[in-house]
């Protein structure tokens, strides 16, 4: 079985990429409302997060990973410090406020109301992602070969996007009372 994932992964790294990761976005949300004792599955909430991640988050990971690793910049030793710099800088807070935004896009919120949402919880999200992505992403830059990385960072999203999930669908802020548009299948 390993094997064969191996051979999948050589053969079509991005497609590989995308099922898995997907996947294991989906199953953050299904932890997350579980965490949160949701009375019934919101399997269309599950789909958001699992489209989001195929459809966007991976393809940008992708991408990204593959741009950094071409990065050279004071020899093998200091150019991980350099992706993680680049990559908490410049990548994370864009992919982070796109995901959010785009999230709420597919809940029915209008761009204004999603903005507004950001503007009230993206700073703390931003925040304690600085607690967790910069090791996650020193380690994979040093120890785990590049077709691997996306399932370093989606393993350790599986508990993130749960985190991501609860932020998100229970915020305390004024813009939560904004009625809930009519696409969550939790009616």
């Amino acid at each position: 079985m390993i094997r064969a994932f191996q051979r999948q992964l050589a053969i079509h790294p991005f497609r590989t990429q995308v099922v898995v990761s997907a996947s294991i976005g989906a199953a953050g949300d299904v932890l997350a409302q579980y965490i949160t004792q949701e009375p019934k599955w919101d399997k269309l909430r599950t789909a958001r997060f699992f489209f989001l991640t195929a459809g966007f988050i991976v393809p940008a990971q992708f991408v990204w990973l593959r741009f950094l690793e071409r990065v050279k910049f004071g020899g093998p030793k200091f150019n991980p410090l350099i992706r993680v710099f680049l990559d908490q800088v410049a990548f994370s807070p864009v992919i982070g406020s796109l995901t959010l935004i785009n999230l709420w896009l597919l809940e029915g919120y209008s761009l204004k109301e999603s903005k507004e949402k950001w503007d009230q919880i993206f700073g703390t999200i931003y925040k304690n992602s600085l607690f967790v992505w910069p090791s996650v992403q020193l380690i994979n830059f040093y120890l785990v070969p590049l077709n691997y990385r996306i399932f370093l960072i989606q393993t350790v999203a599986l508990l993130w996007n749960a985190y991501m999930s609860i932020s998100t669908q229970k915020s305390q802020n004024p813009i939560s009372k904004i009625p809930k548009p009519l696409m969550s299948s939790n009616h």
